[in-house]
């Protein structure tokens, strides 16, 4: 048995000579007996009880695949498709609604109201779609300023701070050539900001820009990290938009890498700041940043 050398991880259920054919799995989800997975053909479940080997059941077939997927804390699955944002009872599967966004639906995010979607398709004009979790219905679309962009861009995981607020922050696009925004936004639509960053340069080729937000309460500061080359940076920014400083990380291993989704946390003094970045585990001092 062997398969190609590709991103993700292969269902255990299917043996032989394979190679382009497999699902790609993305990210998975512990839901009761089950483990629920984004992958490149929909979404999966997989029984804990089958054990190493057990196979998945396609409970949602996506040709474009499923991107991410959240869950309520209580009977559903929501799931970004290239159409928009499927949701899946988890108690009975075959029930699904699919609510249209007009980019598609990439990274995800849920409050005790909302889920909200970054748009799939790259866009001078990238979208944030909040969509009412009591109804499941799009109530409301954020659209950044086409100006605002040179190049197709688009968000990464919308961030809400369970205040009404939501921060996102652009990628560099499909060239380095455009200067990612951080925007923070509220659910009702009004725009709070949407600010150029200040430490841009593109002959830093920030190709691999992230675009991960993470929300720290105790100091009210927001942080993400990119990088370019062989270097990472954790950047603070105030939630007023401005920012307010940064920490670079310099190793062979953070070239190229991308950061889409918020994987940052604070220990429990409050003291240290850890991370997952590019498979390993950093932390760092907040007298850094």
């Amino acid at each position: 048995f062997f398969f190609q050398a590709e991103d993700g991880i292969r269902d255990t259920s299917v043996t032989g000579v394979q190679t382009c054919a497999l699902p790609i799995f993305s990210k998975p989800l512990a839901i009761g007996d089950y483990v629920w997975i984004a992958c490149s053909d929909g979404v999966r479940t997989w029984a804990m009880s089958s054990g190493q080997g057990g196979g998945t059941t396609l409970v949602r077939s996506e040709a474009n695949g499923v991107q991410d997927i959240v869950f309520d804390g209580k009977q559903t699955v929501y799931a970004s498709t290239s159409t928009g944002v499927v949701a899946i009872d988890t108690e009975n599967t075959a029930t699904q609604t699919l609510v249209t966004t007009t980019n598609g639906a990439s990274y995800l995010a849920i409050d005790e109201k909302y889920v909200y979607a970054s748009s799939r398709t790259a866009s001078t004009a990238p979208n944030c779609y909040v969509l009412s979790r009591n109804s499941f219905s799009l109530s409301y679309t954020y659209t950044l300023a086409t100006s605002l962009l040179t190049v197709a861009s688009g968000f990464g995981t919308p961030v809400p701070d369970y205040q009404g607020n939501i921060y996102l922050r652009s990628t560099v696009g499909t060239t380095a050539g455009t200067t990612p925004r951080v925007v923070k936004t509220r659910y009702d639509g009004t725009s709070l900001f949407n600010n150029a960053d200040p430490y841009f340069s593109s002959s830093q080729n920030w190709s691999n820009g992230g675009a991960a937000i993470y929300i720290e309460h105790v100091s009210g500061k927001i942080w993400y990290i990119t990088s370019w080359s062989n270097t990472m940076r954790f950047w603070s920014v105030n939630t007023d938009g401005t920012y307010n400083s940064y920490y670079d990380l310099t190793n062979s291993y953070t070239n190229g890498a991308n950061q889409l989704s918020p994987s940052v946390t604070a220990d429990y003094r409050g003291d240290l700041y850890i991370y997952i970045f590019r498979g390993h585990l950093h932390e760092i001092g907040r007298a850094h940043v």
